[in-house]
């Protein structure tokens, strides 16, 4: 089987330990990644090469709507400048802007074997059977020393455009309103780490024929 595209999903929150998310786990709900429902020896029958690289120096930037319950990346980049133009109407939403010193990023490929013994696990399987979605963890990025600007807009007001200029190690931003200019905000925050700061899935699920088979999962494409 192929790799999927670099698309992952923003963590759900900024304080998962990257020891709660295993890679080959199986969870039935992305908000709750460390959640997994399948054994908890399941990623010991991982049988492909995990690939494993760091890069220092991280900047870039992402979205995160409520409606849509988790965040996803928009790009990220490398210690350069982002322009953006966003235009939000009747929702809560917020766009990050970020930096961090080190991003490490682990992932791997799945074979017909191990999806075969993941659609076997008794609870997958119950799952499966029952047709509820199910995703097996495929990669997860791991932040370290994370400064976090997010600004956020309230329900009913528009962002017409905004910039964001990133030099390291400083991170400035700029906004600029059209409606409603009072309905937004900017909060800073700084994360030591390290902490899950994305993960990949597949989904996991049984064709006509009654046979496992797996589909890239709606993300972003980002690099690295």
């Amino acid at each position: 089987m192929n790799f999927f595209k670099k698309s992952y999903f923003l963590a759900p929150t900024w304080d998962l330990d990257p020891s709660e998310i295993a890679l080959g786990s199986v969870i039935a709900d992305i908000t709750t990644p460390q959640m997994f429902i399948s054994n908890k020896d399941l990623p010991t029958e991982i049988d492909k090469k995990i690939h494993s690289w760091e890069v220092k120096g991280c900047s870039g930037g992402m979205k995160h709507w409520r409606k849509g319950g988790i965040g996803l990346f928009t790009t990220l980049l490398q210690a350069i400048k982002s322009y953006f133009a966003i235009s939000y109407v009747s929702t809560l939403s917020s766009e990050f802007k970020y930096t961090c010193e080190l991003i490490e990023t682990r992932t791997f490929a799945l074979s017909p074997q191990f999806v075969a013994k993941a659609a076997a696990d008794p609870a997958v399987a119950t799952f499966l059977k029952t047709g509820d979605k199910v995703f097996i963890i495929t990669g997860v990025k791991i932040a370290k020393t994370l400064d976090i600007i997010t600004i956020k807009v309230m329900e009913n007001s528009t962002i017409v455009q905004a910039s964001a200029g990133i030099p390291i190690p400083d991170l400035q931003i700029k906004a600029e309103a059209g409606q409603d200019h009072g309905r937004y905000h900017t909060h800073t925050q700084r994360i030591d780490g390290p902490i899950l700061f994305a993960f990949q899935v597949a989904r996991l699920r049984l064709n006509r024929k009654n046979v496992p088979t797996i589909e890239d999962y709606a993300g972003m494409e980002i690099h690295p």
